[in-house]
């Protein structure tokens, strides 16, 4: 008998037979404790902007954050990103966050594209996102600017969180300016 290593994941096995090769696929078990079962991911409104040079990367984060209720438009570079935001913030529908790839191979990437959007906008909320988890910035995006950080490839539970981390965090900006008396 084949049993899964983790109860909440199906299990494929390879098996030889004498005409070849057939493949088992074993479903999860579903006496599952409730505590082991995968959260909700957090449902939220807003705008949300993309930048990441990968289209299908673009796409796939575009289709999450849609499904968790965000209003997406996308950006395959750090110039694209700016005017997307420049014109977004000139129509007064601002974006609520932005989701920058720290790497991006032809045009700006998230290390230039923080500080060009950081002066445009100090109240900017950026995730930044990456497959290069060694990166220092990754490791330290608080001091580079970012409001939160999400490691390549993500789901959308993590996602969910990160991106409502990122909006809590703008929306409790004037809270600072007014305890700090700017406003």
């Amino acid at each position: 008998m084949w049993r899964s290593p983790s109860p909440t994941r199906a299990l494929a096995c390879l098996r030889s037979t004498c005409h070849g090769y057939s493949i088992l696929i074993l479903p999860p078990n579903r006496r599952v404790a409730a505590e082991e079962a995968p959260a909700t991911p957090l449902q939220g409104t807003g705008r949300v902007l993309v930048m990441d040079d990968e289209e299908v990367i673009r796409n796939v984060a575009k289709r999450m954050l849609e499904l968790l209720g965000y209003q997406v438009e996308l950006a395959g570079d750090g110039d694209e990103a700016l005017e997307l935001y420049r014109s977004a913030m000139r129509s007064g529908e601002s974006f609520h966050a932005v989701l920058m790839d720290l790497t991006i191979t032809e045009g700006l990437g998230g290390r230039e594209t923080i500080k060009k959007l950081l002066a445009m906008d100090p109240a900017a909320r950026v995730a930044v996102s990456s497959g290069y988890s060694n990166d220092p910035i990754m490791a330290e995006y608080q001091s580079y600017g970012f409001s939160g950080v999400i490691s390549k490839p993500y789901d959308i539970q993590t996602l969910s969180q990160v991106i409502d981390q990122v909006i809590i965090q703008k929306s409790q900006w004037w809270k600072f300016l007014l305890i700090h008396k700017y406003i």
